[in-house]
């Protein structure tokens, strides 16, 4: 009787070590699975910022040179009758048809006829 309980003890401690062992491999995955997580999330915010961060930064630095060329654009487009309004018609309706007026008056044909003034847009849009 004492060498069955003696044999079963033997054996428990074996099963128990074999459990151990397999514990601390289990254990050595896990942190490894978790160093790549890590470093996976890292990586992830760094391409994010990469990509994002210039969007944010060109949009910041480019608004005031698309504003100001927009600007020097403004007398041709009020010539043409082309106004904000038209502009933002469009993009709210954008499968709607949209009616241009392509009269122009007679004193912006002169105007764009002129070669002086012709070249003081020119001038003023290539600052």
């Amino acid at each position: 009787m004492i060498n069955k309980n003696i044999m079963i003890d033997e054996e428990l401690r074996g099963l128990i070590q074999k459990n151990q062992e397999t514990l601390e491999d289990l254990e050595k995955r896990v942190r490894a699975i978790q160093k790549k997580l890590l470093w996976h999330t890292i990586s992830g915010f760094i391409k994010f910022i990469l990509i994002v961060g210039p969007l944010i930064v060109g949009f910041i630095y480019l608004s005031p040179i698309v504003k100001q060329y927009l600007s020097g654009l403004k007398p041709i487009l009020e010539m043409l009758q082309i106004g904000p309004s038209a502009i933002q018609d469009m993009f709210v309706n954008f499968n709607a048809p949209v009616e241009v007026d392509n009269s122009i008056n007679s004193e912006a044909l002169e105007f764009l006829c002129d070669p002086g003034q012709r070249d003081a847009i020119i001038q003023s849009i290539c600052k």
